[in-house]
C-alpha cells in the first residue's frame, strides 16, 4: 500500500493547524488552565506550581477518555511555562 506523499508546505500547514487546535483546547485564562474538549475542565494554576503536582495531574488526566497524548503534552508545557518550570530534568 502506497503512503501519501506530502510536500513540506503541506506538512507544515497540517502541523500548524493541529497546533492551533491544541491552543484552543488547552489555554490559560485568569489563573486557570482550561481544557476544552467537548466540555470545559478547569485546573487552577496554583495546583500545577511544582513538577510533582503536574505529574499528579498527568496521572489523573491520562485516565480521561477524551485525553490525547498531544493534549497532555500541551497541558504539561503550558503548566511549566506559566509556573516558570522546565518541562525536563528532575522533579
Amino acid at each position: 500500500m502506497k503512503q501519501p506523499v506530502f510536500t513540506m508546505n503541506e506538512f507544515l500547514e497540517v502541523a500548524n493547524k493541529q497546533n492551533e487546535e491544541l491552543k484552543q483546547q488547552c489555554y490559560l485564562s485568569d489563573g486557570v488552565i482550561v481544557l476544552n474538549v467537548g466540555a470545559e475542565y478547569f485546573v487552577e494554576l496554583k495546583r500545577t506550581n511544582t513538577k510533582a503536582k503536574i505529574l499528579n495531574w498527568v496521572h489523573h488526566l491520562s485516565g480521561k477518555s477524551w485525553m490525547t497524548k498531544e493534549l497532555l503534552r500541551r497541558f504539561i508545557e503550558l503548566s511549566c511555562q506559566a509556573n516558570r518550570l522546565k518541562p525536563w530534568g528532575e522533579i
